[in-house]
């Protein structure tokens, strides 16, 4: 007996990447790294950000990495480092960005 013909046959017939057109209905990357630094610095552009806060209010997994992102495109971002309670009321050492200037 042979095996069916599929593309990938670990995948589902409706999961991205089976080798299907993606449907209208799939979502978009609105959490990938680009997105993550475009709202990042718009933050930025507002006020200072510690670590915890764009976790949280961004929704930016690592930020460390998104802020190294916006400094290799140019734009100036400084850390100070403090310590801060988070909601479970442990302390942490955290970085508070600071845009300083943007790039050109």
């Amino acid at each position: 007996m042979s095996a069916p013909n599929k593309k990938n046959p670990g995948k589902r017939g409706n999961a991205p990447g089976d080798g299907s057109k993606p449907s209208q209905t799939q979502p978009t990357h609105h959490n990938s790294s680009v997105a993550q630094c475009t709202r990042l610095l718009a933050r930025l552009r507002e006020a200072p950000i510690t670590t915890c806060e764009a976790r949280r209010v961004l929704d930016v997994y690592d930020p460390p990495s998104r802020v190294l992102q916006l400094r290799k495109r140019g734009h100036e971002i400084v850390t100070v480092w403090d310590r801060a309670q988070t909601e479970a009321g442990v302390m942490h050492r955290v970085g508070r960005y600071t845009l300083i200037k943007e790039a050109v």
